[in-house]
C-alpha cells in the first residue's frame, strides 16, 4: 500500500469518527461533543491534503483527471467549507451533521474507484483548465453547504428542540439561498 493510500485511509477514520461524533453532539445537545466532531473532521483535512499533494506530484498535474481524484478533491472541499462555515458563524457547527455524511460517500467512492493516474493530454494542458477546475471545487462546496444548511433547516422545521442553538429559520433560509446562489454563478 502506498503512502498516499495509507494517508487517504487516515482521512476516512478522521472524517468517519467526526461524522458520528457530530450525530452524537446532535442528538444530545452536546455543543462539546459538536466542536470535537468539528475538530476531527478538520483534522482530516491534514492527511488529506498531504495525499492530494503526493498524487499531484506523482502525476504531475491537479486533482482534475479521473474519478478517484475528482471526487476525493470534491470531499476535501466540501470538509474545507465545514471548516469556513464554522469558523465565520461557529453556530453553524452543527451542519457537519449534514456535510460530514456526504464527504464520507465522496471519499469512500474515490477510495472504491480505480486509482490509475491519467496522463495530461495536449488538449487539457491549458491554464482555462486550472480556472474551470477551480470554479467547479467553489461551486460543488457551496452547493453541499446549501444542502447540508438546507437539510437542518427542515430538521429543525419537524423538530424545533433538536437544533435549538442554532440561527433561526429565516437565517437558514437565506444562508441556504446564498450557498446555493454563489454555487450557481461559480459554474458558469
Amino acid at each position: 500500500m502506498t503512502n498516499e493510500i495509507m494517508l487517504m485511509w487516515a482521512a476516512v477514520t478522521f472524517y468517519t469518527v467526526g461524522c458520528i461524533a457530530f450525530v452524537f453532539g446532535a442528538v444530545f445537545k452536546a455543543e462539546k461533543v459538536v466542536l470535537a466532531a468539528l475538530w476531527l473532521s478538520l483534522a482530516g483535512l491534514v492527511p488529506h491534503a498531504i495525499a492530494i499533494g503526493l498524487r499531484w506530484a506523482q502525476t504531475g498535474h491537479a486533482p482534475y483527471l479521473g474519478f478517484y481524484e475528482v471526487v476525493s478533491s470534491y470531499a476535501f472541499a466540501a470538509v474545507l467549507a465545514l471548516g469556513v462555515i464554522a469558523w465565520i458563524k461557529p453556530q453553524m457547527r452543527v451542519v457537519g451533521l449534514a456535510i460530514m455524511p456526504v464527504a464520507l460517500l465522496m471519499i469512500g467512492g474515490a477510495m472504491l474507484a480505480p486509482k490509475a493516474a491519467l496522463g495530461m493530454t495536449p488538449t487539457l494542458a491549458s491554464y482555462w483548465l486550472t480556472i474551470h477546475v477551480t470554479f467547479a471545487k467553489l461551486s460543488y462546496s457551496s452547493f453541499i453547504a446549501a444542502f447540508a444548511i438546507a437539510l437542518v433547516y427542515l430538521l429543525r422545521e419537524r423538530r424545533p428542540d433538536l437544533l435549538a442553538t442554532l440561527p433561526d429559520q429565516s437565517t437558514l433560509d437565506d444562508l441556504t439561498f446564498r450557498f446555493a446562489g454563489s454555487g450557481s454563478s461559480s459554474c458558469r
